[in-house]
């Protein structure tokens, strides 16, 4: 049934489709329903095709051969940002503990033979916090596409043992995060079946990663009267290392995931600039090895068709830092928080 209404709403779209419409010559109805029809007909036959396809060891992993999928998924998360100056000369500094509001979305997704199309809404008062993420997870490959602002930063400010306020607003952060994995035993081990359940594990399985990232963040205060930026920092690396994912199938109805990832960087190169003294401005070009430490916990439990889960992820990148041509150093710490709770049915 359901199989019939997705080929006449597929062959009723086509047939709608303004191109086809507008040909030179004057088509027959019928037999464009027809050609439609038919062309809808190859498209689901080639994802069943798909859907159908193992390439795993189908003891440990396989694919979810139901036609439809209905999924609800709510997120929560928060940024932490630390930044630490210490100059050497006075063996005085500066510090900002900085964090932004939490932010919930509820995600909904619908899918039809493993191809599955969503959208969110998020429920924050303020529209100053936003992110668009693209993700895929694979059994052997998989990575993310991140663009971020933050813009509900607050917190406090220390300066000579003065401590002050910050309200929200006056801060800000723009950050873009591209990474990737390999898992060298994708065949037994399923990195999606903990994260988006298109597959499901059955066989407890581990597996070494290989992780690879970018990263740009450009953190600052709003400029100052004189129309000087009170702290600017600009960070840019690539990293490269690895770590561990392993998934536990105590029974048929549970999974837990557990994995953790530790980055290198191999490149990178920091500017930072700050009025914050009056009548001195330091402006510095940093060299650093900055480490990113991943960390990831999801707990499912599987019930007929119907499937819910709970997920944490904790992610980290610590910036250290000499400034150039000085014994003057600083260090930065971002941290992002995430917490989400998923249900799902097939059928």
């Amino acid at each position: 049934m359901f199989r019939r209404v997705i080929i006449s709403l597929l062959a009723t779209l086509l047939a709608a489709t303004p191109l086809i419409a507008e040909t030179a010559e004057k088509v027959d109805p019928r037999e464009l329903k027809k050609k439609t029809v038919k062309t809808a007909r190859k498209v689901d036959s080639f994802l069943q095709k798909r859907q159908a396809r193992q390439n795993t060891d189908t003891d440990y992993i396989f694919r979810p051969q139901e036609r439809w999928l209905i999924r609800t998924r709510g997120d929560i998360s928060q940024s932490l940002i630390k930044f630490r100056s210490i100059l050497t000369e006075d063996n005085q500094g500066y510090y900002f503990d900085l964090h932004s509001k939490p932010r919930y979305k509820q995600h909904f997704g619908f899918g039809y033979r493993g191809i599955v199309l969503g959208f969110g809404i998020g429920f924050t008062k303020k529209k100053s916090d936003m992110e668009l993420a693209i993700k895929y997870y694979g059994n052997r490959f998989g990575g993310e596409v991140t663009f971020g602002y933050l813009g509900s930063l607050m917190g406090k400010f220390n300066l000579l043992g003065y401590e002050a306020d910050i309200p929200e607003g006056d801060m800000d952060c723009n950050y873009i995060q591209i990474g990737a994995y390999y898992a060298f035993n994708g065949n037994r081990f399923s990195m999606p079946a903990a994260m988006n359940q298109s597959f499901i594990q059955r066989k407890s399985a581990g597996s070494p990663l290989v992780t690879a990232n970018f990263r740009f963040v450009l953190f600052g205060i709003q400029e100052d009267k004189d129309g000087d930026s009170l702290l600017n920092t600009r960070s840019l690396f690539v990293g490269l290392g690895g770590g561990y994912g392993y998934n536990w199938v105590p029974s048929d109805h549970w999974l837990l995931h557990v994995s953790a990832t530790e980055t290198l960087g191999v490149f990178g190169n920091t500017n930072f600039r700050s009025t914050l003294f009056p009548g001195q401005r330091v402006k510095a070009n940093g060299r650093f090895i900055p480490l990113v430490t991943t960390g990831n916990i999801a707990v499912l439990y599987y019930y007929k068709k119907i499937y819910g889960g709970a997920f944490a992820t904790v992610d980290n990148m610590f910036i250290p830092s000499k400034i150039k041509d000085s014994n003057d150093r600083y260090r930065i710490s971002t941290t992002r928080i995430q917490g989400h709770l998923t249900v799902g049915v097939r059928f």
